[in-house]
């Protein structure tokens, strides 16, 4: 019997010093996949550093209480209703680029699953 250890991260996207520390551990360490936060302001910037990166899993952080939603604000209000109409806490609003605008996405329950769809 053969037997894996899996060595995940967690939030990779959620500022670019998480980023990078992941990209670090998976490139000097053991780690081995991490989860997206595809709601990230630095979502382009993710997506392209890792391309460097193949080896590397990817799979979905489901998000729901960290950074603006990928559902339009009327979609998901109830959300967005304890840190008002930008849907940021107070530390992630002095962490995000002020004019980054909301990711495109569908409704809570799938529209970050969307990003891992296909794309041929």
């Amino acid at each position: 019997m053969s037997l894996f250890l899996i060595v995940n991260a967690d939030d990779l996207g959620m500022t670019p010093g998480v980023t990078t520390g992941i990209l670090e551990a998976h490139r000097h360490g053991i780690l081995t996949s991490a989860s997206l936060m595809v709601n990230s302001p630095w979502l382009d910037e993710v997506v392209a550093a890792l391309k460097d990166y193949p080896q590397i899993s990817i799979g979905l952080h489901f998000n729901l209480t960290h950074g603006r939603p990928t559902a339009p604000a009327e979609e998901v209000s109830s959300l967005l209703q304890p840190w008002g109409s930008d849907g940021l806490p107070s530390q992630q609003r002095r962490a995000t680029p002020a004019n980054s605008p909301p990711l495109v996405g569908g409704a809570g329950g799938g529209g970050d699953l969307r990003f891992f769809a296909p794309t041929n």
